[in-house]
């Protein structure tokens, strides 16, 4: 039985937020298990992991690049 209904805000909110703690792994789960009964939420869910995934990278990029100036602003 196919349940072809969108992601309500509630449902949205929790995966973009878990994506951005747990990793964008959750994301994949999700994608897997809905992708047959439900493709309308499979396809939000496999958006809001790749918005999450740039964001989470753009995080820990920002925060290897303060690691590295602090080390060098600490070595001199």
């Amino acid at each position: 039985m196919t349940m072809n209904r969108p992601l309500s805000s509630g449902e949205r909110a929790l995966i973009f937020f878990g994506n951005l703690c747990i990793t964008p792994l959750l994301g994949l789960i999700l994608y897997l298990v809905w992708k047959d009964q439900s493709p309308l939420k499979a396809q939000q869910t496999c958006t809001l992991t790749l918005i999450s995934l740039a964001v989470w990278l753009v995080l820990y990029g920002a925060l290897f690049v303060l690691g590295v100036l602090g080390s060098l602003v600490g070595s001199s």
